[in-house]
């Protein structure tokens, strides 16, 4: 029999999921107590208080039973519109990405919303005056004919943070009570709690599916690591054998031979065991840079010399002023930037063709370019590039060697510099890979 189960995260990893996990069953069930207190202090007449219950104990179940925040939020909204004998009402929050956007809505026409999202979004601030704003949306639902005469809102807010706002409009001639402040604030302080519950288990979700990617990335790359080092070595390791069996017979240049296709595999060995330990120091932050004045031009072309003897079928030009503005860096490390460009490029334009190296200058900088005719790079891919261990994961890329490390370390080296570094391509017809380095 064959017993699966599910891969388990570092303990680390899952120590801080537990940590969110709990804080969201503490803010869940925090949601009950919150609901008793408020109904205990509540002073309504029996049968409004009956009724406030009701929606109080709905709303709660609703929390505690689903994490659909558009669906809870429309029922506190649908609730406090009844409780107050509204006939609309709106919710606005304050997003992710710190936009203010309507997220629910009763008894608003839907074209209607355009129009209230940027006055709304003035309100996301408490400081900046509820009563304001409530005149504001008043104004602006009389003047495209929904005929309400009042507006109450109050804010969203967890603590200190303002979580966004609610707002009940009606026609009644009156005016909104401090009894019916009181109402809402019942409903909107429930609001808030679906909202923090919801943030909080959006967070653990993110983290959780975080981890679990950074977990799996981390297997393919001791995959990869193994692949890696076990391919010079056993190429090492045959060469070696052959040599030292009694019984051949090696002329000179066969011998000669051997011992250089050795010694290229020991280089690979210890160039894959260097950017092991350059991404371990980069991680601690604990790698230094030896800067001096570089000749950048002149550092360009002997690395481009170096690559064309080995590439037979790749046109490698450098394409650089022979007088380019000095830079302040560290020279092994910026060699090994252009390296790793130029060995990509190589690695992923398997049909040959053109490779060049160019230069740019700005007031600033000393901009540097590595362009292949390759196949590109997809545009979903762009963004994860430069993250560690990341791999395209495009059967192309699949079968070609590699750890995941290149880029990433440039991205680290040229930082450190001061400087940036960044690509374009189409996707389809090669790319050019970017990184500036400060003039002296």
């Amino acid at each position: 029999m064959i017993s699966l189960r599910q891969p388990s995260l570092p303990r680390q990893w899952s120590h801080q999921v537990s940590q969110l996990g709990q804080k969201f069953a503490a803010s869940v069930a925090s949601t009950q107590r919150h609901m008793v207190s408020m109904l205990v202090q509540t002073h309504l007449l029996p049968d409004s208080r009956v009724r406030q219950r009701d929606y109080l104990l709905k709303i709660t179940r609703a929390i505690s039973a689903q994490l659909d925040i558009d669906e809870v939020l429309k029922l506190v909204l649908q609730s406090s519109v009844d409780m107050l004998s509204g006939q609309a009402g709106l919710v606005g929050l304050v997003e992710s990405d710190g936009q203010y956007r309507i997220r629910a809505y009763v008894g608003v026409a839907k074209a209607l919303l355009d129009q209230l999202n940027p006055i709304m979004a003035e309100a996301s601030n408490w400081r900046e005056g509820m009563t304001r704003m409530e005149r504001r949306l008043a104004t602006v639902v009389q003047e495209v004919g929904m005929g309400f005469l009042e507006v109450v809102g109050l804010p969203l807010h967890a603590g200190d943070e303002v979580l966004g706002n609610l707002y009940i409009m009606r026609v009644r001639g009156s005016g909104f009570s401090a009894n019916d402040r009181e109402i809402l604030r019942s409903f909107a302080d429930q609001a808030a709690i679906a909202v923090h519950n919801a943030q909080i288990y959006a967070r653990l979700e993110h983290e959780r599916r975080r981890l679990t990617v950074a977990d799996e990335m981390k297997s393919t790359f001791i995959s990869a690591v193994s692949h890696e080092l076990k391919t010079p070595v056993a190429i090492i390791k045959g060469y070696a054998n052959t040599l030292a069996n009694p019984s051949g017979h090696w002329d000179e240049a066969t011998v000669r031979e051997s011992l250089k296709v050795i010694e290229e595999e020991a280089d690979r060995l210890t160039d894959l065991i260097d950017n092991l330990l350059d991404a371990s120091r980069a991680q601690s932050g604990a790698f230094k840079l030896s800067p001096v004045e570089l000749d950048i031009d002149d550092l360009v072309v002997r690395v481009v010399k170096k690559f064309q003897t080995q590439t037979q079928g790749h046109a490698l030009i450098a394409d650089v002023d022979k007088n380019l503005p000095l830079v302040y860096a560290d020279e092994a490390r910026i060699t090994q930037v252009l390296s790793n460009l130029i060995s990509n490029a190589i690695k992923y334009s398997p049909n040959g063709g053109e490779i060049r190296v160019s230069d740019k200058l700005t007031d600033k900088e000393v901009i540097i370019s590595v362009s292949d005719h390759g196949k590109g790079i997809a545009e979903a891919d762009q963004p994860f590039v430069f993250d560690r261990f990341y791999r395209a994961q495009d059967s192309a890329t699949q079968k070609q060697s590699g750890t995941g490390l290149g880029l990433y370390l440039a991205k680290v080296f040229i930082e450190a510099h001061g400087g940036r570094i960044w690509l374009e391509s189409d996707g389809k017809t090669g790319s050019t890979f970017y990184f500036s380095l400060p003039r002296v």
